[in-house]
């Protein structure tokens, strides 16, 4: 979470839940599928995120998510859709993209919203197995998905079970009509809309949006924050005239690849 660019009233409102708020409108995950993705929690603030592994020893998430935390207290949950019985491995390091930053008025740099984890010890495949970085081009309308742990609706608790919701892609010139803000940040950014009360919600941060393919499945986005046209809706997701910000993976494979070793 880091800014110095100035932005709208709307976008620096929906910060304020940017880690409390999760999956709305989805469905329960069957055991065993999209075992790529993760729940990171600060067990010093209670703060919790998604991510995605990238390997058996590297998980990649949203740069907001652990600008403030300590090593000690990351934990990454793996292994199972329900989160009781999730297993749970340390981080090693924590590896924030250079060009991120950060401020109590919002983000300065959406487009460099991205971290990598790098745990103490290797997951065994048997319980998770990576995710690969889709990298064909991503089209307008085109159906996604996104998984969390979080709240069902937006005004529900966390959620105990995997969840699932789809989103369609939507051009930046119809981002720009809910976030004026909005102007593709040299396209890093993918914007999802249409969502009709299912999706990410504020708080899902760097959770996974990816593809089915007939090849298996491909990450595409981590998602960074909602933003809702409607300031009275500024704290829910998935509602009309909202849309949801995703980091375009794809467009970060230097940093990551400079990384993983």
């Amino acid at each position: 979470m880091r800014a110095s660019y100035l932005i709208p009233f709307l976008f620096k409102i929906s910060l304020a839940a940017s880690r409390g708020k999760r999956i709305v409108g989805g469905v329960p995950v069957i055991e065993g599928n999209h075992s790529f993705a993760v729940m990171i929690s600060d067990t010093a603030t209670g703060d919790r995120c998604g991510g995605s592994l990238l390997s058996d020893e590297w998980v990649v998430t949203a740069a907001h998510c652990v600008r403030n935390s300590n090593l000690g207290d990351i934990r990454v949950y793996y292994g199972s859709t329900f989160y009781g019985s999730t297993k749970h491995e340390l981080a090693k390091n924590i590896i924030i993209h250079p060009g991120f930053s950060y401020s109590d008025t919002g983000f300065s740099e959406h487009s460099n919203d991205i971290a990598l984890i790098k745990l103490k010890n290797p997951i065994d495949p048997v319980d998770a197995k990576p995710i690969q970085i889709y990298g064909n081009k991503i089209s307008e309308n085109q159906t996604l998905s996104v998984v969390g742990w979080g709240y069902k609706n937006p005004d529900s608790g966390f959620s105990n079970i995997l969840m699932k919701a789809d989103e369609k892609v939507i051009s930046g010139e119809k981002c720009k009509e809910i976030y004026t803000a909005f102007d593709g940040y040299y396209g890093k950014i993918l914007c999802t809309g249409d969502l009709n009360g299912k999706g990410s919600c504020n708080g899902d941060s760097g959770g996974p949006l990816f593809i089915e393919t007939p090849s298996g499945e491909f990450l595409v986005g981590l998602f960074i924050n909602s933003v809702a046209k409607n300031q009275k809706q500024r704290y829910m997701c998935g509602v009309k005239d909202s849309v949801n910000l995703y980091i375009h993976v794809s467009k970060y494979n230097e940093f990551i690849t400079e990384n993983i070793k």
